[in-house]
């Protein structure tokens, strides 16, 4: 399977989930990629799910809250799980499934994710501190020692990162090729915003018959467009 893996936020389903898939369409919902290993996505969605408490089941949500707009169809009725599963208590999701998050609540925490993998740190960390200081103010000192844990697990993600550009905050792949006698290494930088937030290589053989310019050119090919 020569097709490159990505992270799919799926914003068309009722409680979105955030996972790996191996295609990329256009469809409602957010793909984040091409990651070059299925690794380097489970070590993400791991961080991420430390991060910010999303569910990680495949159950129908359909049921577990009102639709966001408009009114429910006539068969309608709320049906929630009986008891929440072990993720809730090491809290790595907040439970919609018993309705122990809204569905306000919810998005709130699929639009941090989305922010992360946008590289907008600083935006979340931001969200984060105002969580922090409301539940403080409401004497919820659980809650806001949560909060502060994860605004420190985020800022030690960004101590790993550095800003490569000052005259602007673009997103971009910069692809480095380096040559031997019969194979080629492509190393691939991805900035978001101006950080580096991860690097991966490829080691390519049989490129003693290609010229530099073919070899980056199958190269960009296949990975853009496996999918």
């Amino acid at each position: 399977d020569k097709s490159y893996p990505y992270i799919k936020v799926s914003l068309t389903e009722d409680f979105p989930r955030v996972y790996r898939v191996r295609s990329f369409h256009r469809d409602g919902n957010r793909y984040f990629g091409p990651y070059t290993n299925s690794g380097a996505v489970d070590a993400t969605l791991d961080l991420l799910n430390k991060l910010f408490a999303f569910r990680t089941c495949r159950y129908d949500a359909s049921t577990w809250a009102p639709p966001a707009q408009g009114d429910p169809p006539a068969a309608w009725k709320q049906k929630l799980l009986p008891r929440p599963c072990t993720q809730y208590y090491i809290h790595r999701c907040i439970a919609p499934c018993v309705a122990y998050a809204t569905r306000e609540e919810y998005n709130a925490v699929i639009k941090q994710v989305i922010l992360f993998l946008e590289g907008k740190h600083d935006e979340v960390v931001k969200s984060l501190q105002e969580k922090m200081q409301a539940a403080a103010e409401n004497l919820n000192f659980e809650e806001a020692a949560r909060m502060r844990d994860r605004i420190q697990a985020v800022e030690r993600v960004l101590e790993k990162q550095r800003i490569i550009s000052t005259e602007g905050q673009d997103d971009q792949d910069v692809i480095a090729f380096a040559s031997g006698e019969d194979e080629t290494c492509a190393m691939t930088f991805f900035f978001r915003n101006g950080k580096l937030i991860g690097r991966e290589f490829f080691i390519l053989q049989g490129t003693r018959d290609s010229s530099p310019g073919e070899v980056m050119a199958s190269f960009l090919q296949q990975f853009y467009e496996s999918s």
